[in-house]
């Protein structure tokens, strides 16, 4: 496994700033999430893109990059949300491309209580969904960039405790429906703590299931110090090594989590 730091730790530096800072924490790579000033796409110029290869050179980094997540749907059945998704999407894997980053990760959407129940509303987001993960394997070939989708956790809360989903791709066959979907499948980012959340009684052999399931399409993990992490990630990491996974474990947390994530990675 590479060890990646995401941005998640960085923010307000620069992702220049930021590079030498995972540099010096003994990180091979870095994420970036091109979402936040002072590094959002229109933010970054010719003349950062040539720092920012210098750097890699330099430094001996790899990168991916995250895509923009919080505030598009690439699933909405509103025409313009989802347009405004696209634009925002293929200027996130153009950058990704400019700095020759090994993956694009996406999360696609959200799918609403209607879309989930309503009959002719399901029809018309079963297929949107369609169109847009094959619009995703289009751009991927085109930008040379591979896109892997991340599974969500996102609930809708409801009477009663039940929990509603609204991330599409929460459980390993939604996902797995999701990579599928092109006839030129994309892959799949595994977020630990998300898959540890979404299962039932927060079984750590349900976590193992669900990376056993998705084991064909993993190509990226993603890790950080949720409530319940020690319990968890451990029997995760060491399936990765029993399987040979030698793609990058992101740190995705907060700066105070980068010392108790790499102490645990190195015990095992």
């Amino acid at each position: 496994m590479k060890l990646f730091l995401s941005y998640a730790a960085g923010h307000p530096m620069t992702f220049e700033t930021f590079c030498g800072f995972a540099h010096q924490r003994g990180f091979e790579g870095v994420e970036f999430i091109p979402d936040l000033s002072p590094n959002l796409p229109e933010e970054i110029s010719l003349e950062r893109i040539v720092k920012l290869m210098d750097l890699k050179a330099e430094l001996g980094l790899e990168f991916t990059v995250h895509n923009i997540f919080y505030d598009i749907n690439m699933t909405s059945l509103v025409p313009r949300v989802r347009a405004l998704a696209f634009e925002l999407t293929e200027d996130v894997l153009r950058f990704a491309a400019s700095v020759e980053a090994s993956a694009v990760i996406v999360h696609t959407g959200y799918r609403f209580g209607a879309w989930r129940s309503k009959p002719k509303q399901m029809e018309m987001f079963d297929r949107i969904c369609t169109d847009t993960h094959e619009w995703l394997s289009l751009k991927s070939n085109e930008f040379n960039v591979p896109i892997l989708l991340e599974n969500g956790n996102y609930y809708l809360s409801a009477r009663n405790s039940v929990k509603h989903p609204l991330h599409i791709g929460i459980t390993a066959a939604d996902l797995i429906e999701l990579v599928t979907i092109p006839r030129e499948p994309l892959d799949v980012c595994f977020d630990v703590g998300k898959a540890y959340f979404s299962v039932d009684d927060w079984s750590v052999d349900q976590v193992l299931e669900y990376l056993e399931a998705v084991r064909p399409y993993l190509k990226e993990i993603h890790m950080n110090a949720f409530d319940g992490y020690e319990e968890c990630c451990p029997p995760v990491l060491e399936r990765l090594k029993e399987i040979g996974f030698d793609g990058p474990l992101v740190f995705e947390c907060g700066q105070s989590s980068i010392d108790l994530l790499l102490e645990m990675v190195n015990s095992i």
